[in-house]
């Protein structure tokens, strides 16, 4: 299942839009850049609801991570320790940091932790398939 989930909403991955730049050597996978953009129609049919938290917003959340460096089985921790390393952040009009896990495994990228957002904690799952 690919997911993009934000505190309570899945935007979905607008899958057009995903860059996931892999290397494959052997049986081993390297993920170096990441790109996952909330599906549009997804985010449309949620700004319909009046509860939704990011109404404000005039499009869907954006992750990117680059430069980072990945191989199957692996995982990375980034936080405010070391985010500065890194040229990664949750776009949602502006730049927001993020305190997240990357994980490669069984053919999945997975990023799970948190999105600071206007100085919110919102719970982060990311999941997609490698392709």
């Amino acid at each position: 299942m690919e997911i993009f989930k934000l505190g309570n909403y899945n935007f979905g991955i607008e899958k057009n839009e995903l860059v996931l730049d892999i290397e494959r050597k052997s049986e081993k996978i390297y993920v170096s850049d990441i790109e996952i953009r909330g599906n549009e129609a997804v985010f449309e049919n949620l700004l319909e609801d009046d509860d939704f938290e990011c109404s404000w917003s005039l499009y869907p959340p954006y992750f990117y991570a680059r430069q980072v460096k990945l191989d199957t089985n692996d995982s990375l921790r980034i936080n405010e320790d070391n985010i500065d390393d890194y040229d990664v952040g949750i776009y949602l009009m502006e730049h927001f940091d993020v305190d997240i896990v990357i994980k490669i495994d069984e053919g999945y990228l997975s990023i799970d932790g948190i999105a600071i957002i206007d100085n919110q904690e919102y719970t982060m799952r990311t999941q997609c398939k490698l392709i």
